[in-house]
This record gives C-alpha cells, structure tokens and sequence, in this order.
C-alpha cells in the first residue's frame, strides 16, 4: 500500500502542486526590416541621399523603397501607414522628411530597425539653394516669401530632433556626387555597426549621436563588415567600397 501510495506521488504530486502545466506565451517575431528617417529641414539634401541612399542599399533579398512625406499628402499619420504597408511585404524602408515626431519611433520600432540621421547645413547654404529653386521653379513673390521661411524654421525645428547620426551638407565641396556618395556610406557603416551591437545585446545610447562635421561626408575608404541579418549586403558594400 505504501509503494502504491509512494507511485502516485511521484507521477500526480507535481499536478497537485503546481497545477496544470501552463503554456509559456509565444516568442514575439523576430524584427528583420530597417527603417532609416533621412530627416531635416528644407534644402538640406535629403531626398538626394534618400535616392542614392536607396541605389545603393538595393541588392539581390534586400528589397528597400523610399517614402516621401511631400508625396504621402504631407502626413506623419500616412506615413507611418505607409512603412508598414512595406514592411509586410518585406521591404526596408528609407523615410524622407522635413517633420518628425517621437511616437513615430515608438510605432515603428516594434517592426523594423531604427535609424534616424539627421541631414543638415549651415542656414546662409539652405537660404542659397532656395533662391536656386526659386529660379527653376519660377516662384512668383508670396511662394517665394513662404518657401524661404519654411527654410528657416525647419531648420530650426530640426536642431530639436533626437536623432543617431548627424550629417553636415555644407556646399564647401568640389565634387558633389561623390560627397552624396559619402554621406550615404557614412549611413551604412553606421547601419551596419548598430546591428553588431543589437546582436551583442548592447544597446544604443540615442542621446549621444555620431556627428559628421567634415562636409559631406565619411572617408570613402571606410570597410564594412557583414552582420545579422545583413549578410549579402555586407558582401556587396564591401566590393562596392572597393570600385
């Protein structure tokens, strides 16, 4: 009676003291997508190194797409809408924007990998390169007036952003392709080094972004070394570099 009673102990006691087993909840979903903010204010050149930026990221499983605030309807709203969208269908993102706000990150960075750069210049080189589009664009007086404010307070604005990293577009440059080119490497080696460190589990510090100084850019030099997730980019921006 005794083993009887030792045996059903031993297969119904931990039941009886536990309770019924309890399914562990599931794991969330590993986040494999980037979004990259290419943020500033007006003239500062974000939608060219969003371009560039885009050239030179898309390879063969790593599709990107870039989305662009003016052609969103000039929504925060849209435009987070529309990187979701993209980044169901496995596409990484790159976010073209004059205005920005924190619950963008918030909403975003349960999805994808966050990067914010900030693209900026000295305000006389912004107010230079508006005059430049008042002339293509023919603005008669009031659209010129409005665009050279706006000018001036986005670039206002933007020195409030929280952002990774800081790019100076200053126009002090003699060849500008390659100084676009420059600026985008400096994002991706930025990328790229950001996702080593996710790996090891050491996070970011947001509050002490990497400012480029020199105008337009890193050193072309610059190598770059596959990661997580981003194994054939690492690859081809590697022999990229080289060309």
């Amino acid at each position: 009676m005794i083993k009887i009673i030792q045996i059903l102990i031993f297969f119904f006691g931990p039941f009886f003291l536990f309770g019924e087993k309890q399914e562990s909840p599931p794991s969330p979903s590993p986040v494999k997508n980037t979004v990259i903010f290419i943020m500033g204010g007006s003239c500062s050149g974000k939608s060219t190194i969003a371009h560039q930026l885009k050239e030179l990221l898309q390879t063969e499983g790593n599709a990107w797409d870039v989305i662009d605030f003016d052609n969103v309807g000039e929504s925060l709203e849209n435009v987070v809408a529309a990187t979701h969208g993209l980044i169901e269908k496995n596409i990484n993102v790159i976010i073209d924007t004059n205005t920005y706000e924190d619950w963008m990150l918030t909403d975003l960075e349960h999805s994808a990998h966050v990067l914010k750069v900030l693209i900026y210049a000295p305000l006389k080189d912004l107010l230079i390169r508006d005059e430049k589009r008042t002339a293509i664009h023919h603005r008669n007086i009031d659209r010129a007036w409005n665009a050279r404010l706006f000018v001036i307070e986005s670039h206002e604005i933007s020195k409030t952003w929280q952002t990774d990293l800081q790019i100076n577009t200053t126009t002090e440059i003699k060849d500008k392709h390659e100084g676009i080119k420059d600026c985008c490497y400096t994002i991706i080696n930025t990328l790229m080094k950001r996702a080593r460190l996710k790996s090891r589990g050491i996070a970011r510090n947001s509050s002490k972004p990497t400012t480029l100084l020199r105008s337009f850019g890193a050193t072309k030099g610059s190598t770059c070394h596959s990661s997580p997730g981003l194994e054939n980019l690492g690859v081809f921006w590697r022999s990229r570099i080289k060309k």
